[in-house]
């Protein structure tokens, strides 16, 4: 049996590989392992900046997030 997992982003990309899968008609995964999966890409302009010194960003997290999507609009 074929298992996928991963974590934050890789979960966030095991998650949509089985999606692919299932939308395309493709054999399934018999289980998926998702660790704190970034499935959310969501993070509107209003979102606040996470306090005192980060390597993590809002910003960042908004250009990561198109970068994923490839051009595609940002998720409702």
């Amino acid at each position: 049996p074929l298992l996928i997992g991963g974590d934050s982003a890789g979960g966030g990309l095991a998650l949509a590989t089985a999606m692919a899968l299932r939308d395309g008609g493709g054999p399934l995964p018999a289980g998926l392992l998702l660790l704190s999966p970034w499935v959310d890409q969501a993070l509107p302009e209003a979102a606040p900046e996470p306090p005192g010194e980060t390597m993590l960003s809002a910003a960042w997290g908004r250009a990561c997030g198109a970068a994923y999507r490839g051009g595609r609009p940002e998720p409702d």
